[in-house]
């Protein structure tokens, strides 16, 4: 049987059961501000409102105006510092150094707990991509995909604890 799991963006599956495949969302993704710990000289920001005050990098598909709204900031979407059209170059930006950016969970990966970027604020965001376990529907009853399934959701369970524990921005 062949399983993947699919991400996609709008909220619905781009693959569905009309398909003759089987989907289950497995997480809704969220974004929150992180830098690294050593971004401005270990003077990191305290409150959402610091912001204003360090550059913020930015991606052409997430926006800062969602986050600032929910942290109870009526600013408008920044329209200077750099904007990157890569995650993962986003990313590594933010570990180097160069900025504070808004990052959805899942593509942290261990980054939180080993310090490479702290998190600065318990404020987030819902990301519109979700996370789906998509297989064929003749599999949906197997013992093989109900141990895959049991394991995924284990291990986002783990992950999820794991990250809870990471060090914050502010005790750094």
């Amino acid at each position: 049987a062949h399983v993947l799991v699919e991400e996609v963006a709008g909220g619905a599956p781009l693959v569905g059961q009309g398909a003759g495949l089987g989907v289950e969302l497995l997480l809704e993704d969220e974004f929150f501000p992180v830098c690294s710990r050593r971004f401005a000289n270990g003077r990191l920001p305290q409150h959402p409102a610091d912001l204003s005050r360090y550059p913020l990098l930015r991606s052409q598909d997430e926006f800062w105006k969602p986050w600032s709204e929910a942290a109870g900031l009526d600013w408008p979407e920044p329209q200077r510092g750099p904007i990157f059209n890569d995650s993962a170059h986003l990313m590594q930006a933010a570990a180097e150094g160069q900025g504070i950016t808004l990052a959805p969970w899942t593509l942290l990966g261990n980054d939180l707990r080993n310090g490479v970027l702290v998190r600065l604020f318990d404020v987030e965001v819902p990301s519109a991509r979700k996370h789906y376990l998509v297989y064929p529907q003749r599999t949906a009853n197997s013992p093989k995909l109900a141990l895959f399934r049991k394991w995924l959701r284990d291990e986002i369970d783990l992950e999820r604890t794991l990250d809870a524990e990471a060090p914050r921005g502010d005790a750094v």
